[in-house]
């Protein structure tokens, strides 16, 4: 279903967008191509270093150079809870500086920027963006109907513009543009999110 894992069942993309509601409305807009070091991340961290250079010994802090060592989401919903329960139990901090810093700088970044670590360098995120142009549901635009109001750019939180490309690789399938009334989510059985009815998410 390409990104629609992220829009809607990524618990790290959810705090994300709850941490988004404390800054201001209006957030610091990004350039498409910041979306590239997803790519960058997904061939480096997870394919290239860990094959080639963990094979041969090259270590940090005793593990392969991974993606794990700059993953906020591993940070937030493992390191953190881990290290605090060592403290409750008198032991230390276990989560490194680097990984604790580099935790709270995405957090705070995530108040001006909607969901940084998602479009900047999540791996998961750009693998399952390149599904969105084949996946079994996609959205649609009834082209005819667009009266060119802007109402779905305004509405989508990455500065797509759906109607000019809906399933672009940087569109996290969050659906907001539906209510519009112009686009909506089609899958390989036909129905629509407009046709159901309900399963257009509010606006956040």
């Amino acid at each position: 279903m390409g990104t629609r894992i992220c829009g809607w069942v990524c618990p790290f993309g959810l705090i994300q967008d709850v941490i988004a509601k404390l800054g201001p409305k209006r957030k610091i807009g990004l350039p498409s191509w910041v979306g590239l070091g997803r790519y960058a991340v997904l061939l480096g961290l997870v394919i290239i270093l860990p094959m080639y250079f963990g094979a041969k010994g090259l270590f940090y802090e005793e593990q392969p150079i991974t993606v794990c060592k700059i993953c906020p989401a591993g940070a937030l919903e493992a390191g953190l809870p881990y290290s605090l329960y060592g403290l409750v139990k008198g032991g230390e901090w276990q989560m490194g500086v680097f990984k604790s810093t580099l935790l709270a700088v995405f957090l705070l970044v995530a108040m001006w920027v909607y969901r940084p670590w998602c479009r900047v360098l999540c791996p998961l995120g750009g693998f399952l963006a390149l599904m969105n142009k084949v996946s079994l549901g996609r959205l649609h635009v009834e082209s005819e109907k667009c009266l060119q109001c802007n109402v779905c750019l305004r509405l989508c939180p990455v500065g797509i513009a759906p109607v000019e490309n809906p399933n672009s690789v940087r569109c996290i399938r969050c659906l907001r543009c539906v209510s519009c009334g112009v686009i909506s989510w089609k899958s390989i059985l036909g129905t629509s999110s407009k046709e159901r009815g309900g399963e257009t998410p509010p606006s956040k």
